[in-house]
């Protein structure tokens, strides 16, 4: 698995997260802190896109105590169960990840909301993020 297929796994549990309700905020400050919150827009943003390096993906491993870790792979050599393992770990933080951010949000009082304004619905337009609806079809963010 490479950086962009990790990033790419990050990004979809981000996005799944987010429409389940909690803030966009909350959950880029926890997984990569404050100062990368504006890249973190970013990264969720349908038509940027745009992929962590290294030193963000160490802070979203460093949420659950991991160690973010870097291997080079002979191209040739795709077939190796090593490389089919470390697949499996990679997955296995996101989902992690993904239970532990939905615990932390919920447990630290963040209440999901409904979007309360249009801007709110003008960002999320911009950033390319569809939201879901409740069972009174109104949207979540």
């Amino acid at each position: 698995m490479v950086y962009e297929d990790v990033n790419e796994l990050l990004r979809i549990m981000t996005r799944k997260v987010i429409s389940l309700g909690f803030k966009k905020t909350n959950i880029g400050r926890t997984i990569f802190g404050a100062s990368s919150y504006p890249m973190f827009l970013r990264f969720i943003n349908k038509e940027e896109e745009k992929d962590f390096g290294i030193k963000p993906l160490q802070r979203a491993a460093e949420v659950l105590g991991y160690e973010a870790r870097v291997i080079f792979v002979d191209p040739n050599k795709t077939e190796d169960p090593i490389l089919d393992e470390i697949d499996n770990k990679n997955k296995q933080f996101v989902i992690s990840l993904e239970d532990y951010l939905v615990n932390y949000l919920g447990k630290v009082g963040e209440e999901k909301r409904t979007r309360s304004s249009s801007l709110d619905a003008a960002v999320d337009n911009l950033l390319g993020i569809t939201p879901d609806f409740d069972d009174d079809d109104q949207p979540l963010l």
